[in-house]
């Protein structure tokens, strides 16, 4: 850039260094003196503009750094999160598997319950299939009904009603077939 003297004749703009606004015209520095303090009047005035520059690039380094670390944070929160849901669903099923079993526990216990308040035997158990303690207690009552008392559920071996069984059976009906000479 090079430093561009006009005269009046020239251009007729007001050319002083001042900026006073008056129609003066502008001379050159009369010393070196005077062209120091132009100088550094000018570079006072550019500093001024300048003067919150190393504090704005301090903030900006900050923030770029703040900037960084929340990306990081966010993927290790992300992250975390994800974790976080894994347990919760695995604890959600053992939770609901943990749930079937105390169900099915409690079933069972009220099958036994029912069946020795009831009387019914260790081989009619499995006949009782209600969830419910009420429905057990039907189910029971219906068994009795169909066994007379006997203890045996109806089709299920030993021939019928009232006839021996065991030892005595076994004699009786060898007897039976091999009689006494005499």
């Amino acid at each position: 850039m090079g430093i561009r003297f006009v005269n009046e004749n020239e251009g007729g703009e007001n050319n002083n260094a001042g900026g006073s606004g008056e129609n003066n015209q502008w001379t050159p520095p009369a010393s070196q003196e005077d062209l120091n303090r132009i100088i550094a009047d000018r570079l006072s005035r550019d500093r001024e503009k300048f003067k919150d520059y190393d504090a704005l690039k301090t903030k900006a380094e900050q923030f770029d750094r703040l900037q960084q670390n929340g990306a990081g944070q966010t993927a290790d929160v992300t992250a975390q999160l994800q974790q976080f849901e894994q347990r919760v669903t695995a604890a959600e099923t053992s939770a609901s598997q943990t749930q079937e079993q105390l169900t099915a526990t409690q079933t069972e216990l009220a099958r036994k319950d029912v069946a020795l308040t009831k009387g019914i035997g260790k081989e009619q158990l499995p006949l009782l299939t209600a969830t419910t303690k009420d429905e057990l207690e039907k189910q029971a009552d219906a068994i009795l009904a169909l066994t007379r008392g006997s203890g045996r559920v109806p089709g299920q071996g030993g021939g019928g009603g009232d006839a021996p069984s065991g030892l005595d059976a076994g004699r009786a009906e060898w007897e039976k077939r091999h009689p006494k000479k005499n």
